[in-house]
């Protein structure tokens, strides 16, 4: 597949990703339906799955690393949204949501990170590291939605509105840390293509 090709399947996944998380999720919160707020992280990782699969000129979606993909992206988001909730409750910080955010990025970014090794990277301290930074940032797209929010649909403005009170928080924050974490991804995992050829090759 040309580069030019691989960056558009990139960009429409992301966002179609981006989206369907924050459509889920959302209705998960609103009914109060725990699998269903928990559904992002296997999303994403079925995304992760299928860009990888078709870029890499597999023969099948299912193989090993699909596998790996989708279960670690499942825990990396449940144990990034459960440490983020309970942050903010037990240090009082739900105003703020600042350093929440940021533990909960660097938590979804650790397990997921170490799961991807020895299945298509090798550990590298500094991508370890610079990943967890860029992971705990891009949690603060949260903060930036809630901001621009408050700009463009202020409290009270129409009947219904309050329905809205997480559209952009959650928007931003999915679609900016899984756009964000599958650069990471890509670029810890430069070698994938040539390592499966030989693994199909042995």
């Amino acid at each position: 597949m040309q580069e030019k090709n691989k960056k558009i399947l990139f960009l429409i996944g992301a966002v179609v990703s981006g989206l369907l998380s924050y459509y889920v999720f959302n209705i998960g919160m609103q009914d109060e339906n725990i699998p269903l707020q928990y559904l992002p992280g296997l999303i994403y990782g079925l995304f992760l799955a299928v860009y990888f699969s078709i870029t890499s000129q597999k023969k099948s979606f299912i193989n090993i690393q699909s596998i790996v993909l989708v279960i670690v992206s499942t825990l990396a988001f449940i144990c990034a949204f459960e440490s983020t909730i309970k942050i903010a409750t037990d240090y009082s910080q739900l105003e703020t949501f600042t350093l929440p955010l940021f533990i909960g990025g660097v938590v979804g970014m650790l397990i997921l990170y170490l799961g991807l090794v020895g299945t298509f990277t090798r550990f590298e301290k500094w991508l370890f590291f610079s990943g967890l930074l860029i992971s705990g940032l891009l949690g603060q797209s949260f903060t930036i939605g809630v901001k621009l929010q408050t700009l463009l649909i202020p409290a009270g403005s129409f009947p219904g509105g309050e329905s809205l009170i997480l559209v952009f928080p959650y928007f931003f924050l999915f679609v900016a840390w899984q756009v964000g974490m599958f650069l990471f991804i890509k670029k810890s995992t430069l070698k994938i293509t040539s390592l499966q050829t030989e693994i199909t090759n042995v």
